[in-house]
């Protein structure tokens, strides 16, 4: 796992998948955080970061979190960044 940065996130649109963790309301528009603009990055897929999470705070299991992703439409093998 290694960090990537908005440069390159914007070279790899199209070829990284992106993962948008943040609220729905946040994804689709809100700017209750005072960001300069609002919304989800186009092609951006939506998985709320708390939902990997079991009810007490630990995560989910590895085969749980793969299943959610696959449902994204995203694999262990793709290249993605969470944000």
């Amino acid at each position: 796992m290694e960090s990537a940065g908005t440069d390159h996130v914007y070279a790899n649109l199209g070829k990284t998948v992106i993962i948008d963790v943040r609220t729905e309301k946040e994804y689709k528009g809100s700017q209750d955080a005072g960001e300069a603009r609002g919304g989800h990055i186009q092609g951006a897929k939506h998985l709320l970061w708390s939902s990997v999470l079991n009810e007490n705070g630990t995560p989910k299991s590895p085969e749980v979190i793969i299943k959610m992703m696959a449902d994204l439409g995203v694999t262990p093998e793709d290249d993605f960044v969470v944000y």
